[in-house]
């Protein structure tokens, strides 16, 4: 037991102006090693107890993952108010009610969640340690052609499996769940013929031991991880966006599965986001952000840290803080990234329709199917309905688009024994060219 002289020591110690005045910004905003080495330190401490002493203050508020490392240690966070902005403005973006959710689902806005759904499969399986381009993965996804290469099977699963979602929701979690998530996720993959590159996984880049996944199937943590995700355990308030985060980093972590832990486990992410109503973040590209923020291409300000390095502050346990701030920060600029191409694309298109409205070279029937193909770059076109929606005969329907395809503005495709004429992938493009002749 502390005698009083101990009592009263550590009383002055908490009132001495320099450390109350830091301890108050560790609380509110987290100060890291980085800045507490140009700061005043209290009269008496040097810095590694002075960094313990307000990581012991910050762990009093915290939440703590209830499944430990390998060798222990719990890991906890405490939310800084930059946290908590950050948690306001994706709940307000990204759940069920929210307008970004509610353009997504109109017919215009669904180019916005193909490019998203495209966007997130591609840099998924980058994060994952595929070596593929985004261009040529891309462009597979687009053109709707098959995969030729086993890494653009795995891209192509898991862009269909951002389509199968809700068929998933009322399922709980469980180790069959994630079983079935990790065969859907290699259906038809040759996993020898993949070329690899480091895995971009884990914030801090702690690397995992090769032995991890014997010792994750020891310790049950499949099980941990879905009782978790379940609500069976942890802190039933903390909030869903961390949540899904954790569920994340555990997988990404414990390396649970033969292979493509963090492309199932980022499944597992979108699944416990849609479960508690958070549709955004099951197609938001968030990944694509993750990954420019490991690559350092990030813009500067957009997270606080660009990258993290763990230094233990309460003996025995691992401070989260850092980790959980970061994510935060990429989700809000993930969103962020969204908003402002879907304002910029509506600007654009609103421009290039009155320049095509202008155009003489097209007939007005011609710049409807344009004006259609740069909203829905999905859509297709036949003859017939372009015949039964202008009233023209058979032939004036079949010239509007062949025209089409002479300027390149579409692709002529057979369907079966039919035509089907769909956007040309430069489409936006080739119209902007054009109308500035």
């Amino acid at each position: 037991m502390a005698s009083t002289t101990d009592l009263r020591d550590l009383l002055q110690l908490l009132r001495e102006p320099t450390l109350a005045a830091l301890a108050d910004e560790t609380v509110r905003d987290y100060v890291d090693w980085g800045q507490l080495s140009s700061r005043p330190l209290p009269p008496g401490l040097d810095i590694n107890e002075t960094w313990e002493l307000l990581g012991l203050i910050r762990h009093f508020g915290a939440t703590t993952f209830p499944i430990s490392t390998l060798d222990g240690r719990p890991f906890w966070y405490g939310m800084t108010r930059e946290g908590t902005h950050c948690l306001q403005y994706i709940k307000h973006h990204c759940r069920t009610d929210s307008v970004l959710h509610e353009t997504m689902q109109e017919r215009e806005g669904h180019r916005f969640l193909i490019r998203s759904r495209i966007q997130e499969a591609v840099a998924t399986c980058q994060l994952d340690g595929v070596d593929i381009s985004y261009g040529r993965a891309g462009r597979m996804l687009q053109e709707g052609r098959a995969p030729r290469t086993a890494a653009e099977r795995l891209v192509l699963n898991s862009y269909e499996m951002l389509r199968e979602l809700e068929s998933q929701v009322p399922d709980s979690f469980s180790p069959d769940l994630v079983t079935s998530l990790h065969e859907r996720v290699t259906y038809g993959v040759d996993v020898r013929e993949i070329v690899r590159v480091p895995k971009k996984s884990n914030l801090a880049g702690t690397l995992t031991p090769a032995y991890m996944s014997e010792m994750a199937c020891e310790r049950g943590i499949v099980n941990d991880i879905c009782d978790y995700a379940n609500g069976t355990t942890g802190d039933p308030s903390e909030p869903a966006v961390i949540k899904s985060h954790m569920i994340l980093s555990s997988m990404g972590y414990w390396q649970p599965l033969p292979d493509f832990n963090e492309t199932v486990a980022r499944h597992l992410l979108r699944l416990f986001a849609v479960k508690r109503d958070y549709p955004v973040l099951s197609y938001l590209p968030t990944s694509l952000t993750s990954l420019k923020w490991f690559d350092g291409t990030l813009r500067p300000g957009v997270a606080r840290f660009p990258s993290l390095v763990r230094r233990e502050v309460v003996p025995g346990s691992i401070d989260g803080t850092a980790d959980i701030l970061t994510h935060l920060e990429l989700t809000t600029a993930a969103i962020g990234g969204l908003l402002s191409y879907i304002s910029r694309t509506r600007k654009r298109d609103a421009a290039l329709q009155t320049a095509l409205d202008s155009q003489e070279r097209l007939n007005y029937r011609q710049r409807s199917v344009v004006a259609r193909a740069l909203t829905r770059p999905e859509a297709e076109f036949r003859i017939r309905p372009h015949q039964t929606t202008h009233h023209v005969v058979y032939q004036t329907a079949r010239t509007d688009l062949l025209e089409l395809v002479e300027r390149g503005y579409l692709v002529q495709r057979q369907r079966g024994k039919a035509f089907v004429f769909v956007p040309a992938l430069d489409l936006q493009k080739l119209v902007e060219a054009d109308t500035l002749e």
